[in-house]
């Protein structure tokens, strides 16, 4: 069971859709799971992929294959990368929109 920061951050991670960027539906499922550990990880502490690796396995109990990580990597694309960012605008142009 992931606690901690998966469970706090976790939910800023999925609510703006950033659960749905890898364009792939067949690598989607997983890659998306792969690259919210490392979010996760990089929010806790900012590192390099490959000590957010050894962190997650050390603090998390998540292990998740060197391989596998820059495959997923991989997979986000230039389309995928603007629609993060279109989704971070809108994420935070909401957190104002009530001021």
């Amino acid at each position: 069971m992931v606690v901690g920061i998966h469970e706090i951050y976790g939910k800023m991670f999925d609510e703006p859709g950033f659960d749905r960027v890898v364009g792939d539906p067949a690598r989607r499922v997983q890659a998306t799971k792969t690259i919210k550990h490392l979010v996760m990880a990089r929010i806790a502490n900012p590192t390099s992929k490959r000590k957010s690796v050894i962190d997650l396995e050390r603090d998390f109990g998540v292990k998740l294959d060197w391989n596998a990580v820059y495959r997923t990597l991989d997979y986000v694309d230039e389309q995928s990368l603007e629609l993060i960012q279109k989704k971070a605008w809108y994420a935070a142009n909401g957190l104002f929109a009530h001021s």
